[in-house]
């Protein structure tokens, strides 16, 4: 089956359409606004299709690097970073592709009450993957919504994405990290964020910080600041997003991260 493409304007009514053409094992492969008429635009496959596009060897392999996953309480992974980042749909990518953690038992974890339907976004891609969803309101809900997911090898935490200039924001932030305690915190940046916003980003975050995710590689292919940043800050870089396909558009940051950056740059369009 070809792709098909659903627009609209509400997420949720998206996806429903998508089910009810494709059936509920129906894959993403991109999640866009379209700049003319600001709607949103869903690419959708069946699984078949996707299965065969997911063997493709260009888009494998996602992170060798990623831990087995076998202990007796779920792998929490959190993403934080700048609103427009891409963290909800960098979960979905992580969640469903099965070089990342598409073969394990996925929960996902919503902190981001505050940005206008990003519940309802994260519980669309959550419904579509066949995943369990647990929505933590305040700080005090996070162990909580942590033992609610216990049955899941990993749990991906959707942090609020605040103005990154206000301390307050950042203090919300560390709060709920500190309740939930996770084993990896990546950073979501994308590639054309401005070099000394990404240095603040870190340096406020300061030690939570485990791993600097690059995203919207494909928007800004020859900017390699995201790379020498996470460098700088000796922060790792494990996956970046380099497009919006859900979940195809995720990739593996195999060598030296300067390397890496000047790999990119000498590509021009990239991906």
């Amino acid at each position: 089956m070809s792709r098909e493409i659903f627009t609209g304007t509400k997420m949720n009514e998206l996806f429903l359409q998508v089910q009810d053409a494709l059936g509920p094992d129906a894959v993403l492969l991109s999640v866009r606004r379209t700049p003319e008429s600001g709607e949103l635009e869903v690419v959708a496959t069946d699984s078949i299709t996707a299965e065969n596009l997911l063997s493709e060897p260009e888009v494998l392999p996602i992170s060798s690097e990623t831990p087995a996953v076998a202990s007796a309480k779920p792998y929490v992974v959190a993403l934080v970073g700048p609103t427009g980042s891409g963290k909800t749909t960098t979960l979905a990518k992580l969640a469903n592709h099965k070089q990342a953690y598409g073969h394990r038992r996925v929960g996902f974890l919503s902190l981001d009450t505050y940005r206008v339907g990003a519940v309802d976004q994260l519980r669309a891609f959550a419904d579509l993957s066949q995943v369990p969803l647990e929505v933590a309101y305040e700080v005090g809900d996070c162990a909580q919504s942590l033992q609610s997911l216990a049955d899941q090898s990993v749990i991906l935490v959707d942090t609020p994405g605040r103005g990154p200039r206000e301390r307050q924001d950042s203090e919300v932030i560390q709060a709920m990290l500190t309740e939930l305690n996770p084993d990896e915190v990546h950073l979501t940046l994308p590639a054309n964020t401005d070099r000394e916003h990404m240095e603040s980003l870190l340096a406020e975050l300061g030690p939570r910080v485990s791993h600097v995710l690059p995203t919207k590689l494909d928007e800004s292919p020859t900017n390699t600041q995201v790379f020498e940043v996470a460098a700088a800050f000796h922060r790792p870089v494990k996956w970046m997003a380099v497009g919006q396909r859900v979940p195809l558009d995720l990739r593996e940051v195999r060598k030296n991260q300067r390397a890496f950056a000047e790999d990119i740059a000498s590509m021009a369009v990239g991906f």
